[in-house]
């Protein structure tokens, strides 16, 4: 579980910083970070330890499940900002592209 909250803690820099370079410096984009985070990446977590776990886990399936997370931060992006404008989409790409990117550097 430790281990789990400091990959977590990584991965909402990580986000929390590509937001800041696409210009997203106001707290409620730091608290929209995390809020989108803490929906997704427990989530998905969870998932890719079980397929692990009972041999479905593949790259695949990495990279289907992480088009979901994309698409549901979007959508929830959208949501808390009460706007269907594409530029959360582009955040929700740049941010999840770094951290998978970020997460791949370091298991190797």
């Amino acid at each position: 579980m430790i281990e789990y909250l400091g990959i977590f803690a990584l991965n909402l820099f990580i986000e929390s910083m590509a937001a800041w370079g696409l210009g997203r410096r106001k707290a409620r984009d730091y608290m929209a970070v995390l809020a989108v985070n803490a929906a997704t990446h427990p989530l998905l977590t969870i998932i890719l330890m079980v397929a692990y776990r009972y041999g479905g886990y593949s790259l695949t399936l990495v990279l289907v499940l992480e088009v979901v997370v994309v698409l549901v931060e979007w959508q929830l992006l959208c949501f808390m900002f009460r706007s269907k404008e594409s530029q959360y989409l582009k955040q929700a790409i740049v941010m999840n592209l770094i951290s998978y990117g970020v997460g791949v550097v370091l298991q190797l």
